[in-house]
């Protein structure tokens, strides 16, 4: 019975960090205006992938975010787009709990 409700422990753990990805996506489709895929990303498959290659590439936050956004909200949505970056962690450990990214917000 322990292995049972381990199993499903690592299922609902796994399941969270997956609704937390998936709202990362959002927030970037939010603030960038961007699509998830895009021919736009070329190497870089989807969303996720072409933040993280301009961030890496020195290009500033502010560039990232949608030009639509207006100006006065333009520094809201970079922090919104930081948030959604530090939900990238590779290492699932270092991706924060959905109670932490709405905190954060």
């Amino acid at each position: 019975m322990d292995c049972l409700h381990t199993s499903q422990k690592v299922q609902m753990d796994w399941l969270l960090q997956y609704d937390v990805y998936s709202f990362r996506v959002l927030l970037m489709e939010f603030e960038t205006g961007k699509k998830p895929v895009n021919a736009e990303y070329r190497e870089n498959s989807d969303i996720v992938q072409w933040v993280r290659s301009k961030i890496r590439n020195k290009i500033s936050m502010i560039d990232l975010v949608d030009s639509r956004i207006f100006e006065g909200f333009k520094e809201d949505a970079v922090e919104v787009l930081r948030i959604a970056v530090h939900c990238t962690a590779r290492t699932p450990a270092l991706i924060p709990s959905s109670r932490m990214v709405v905190h954060m917000l």
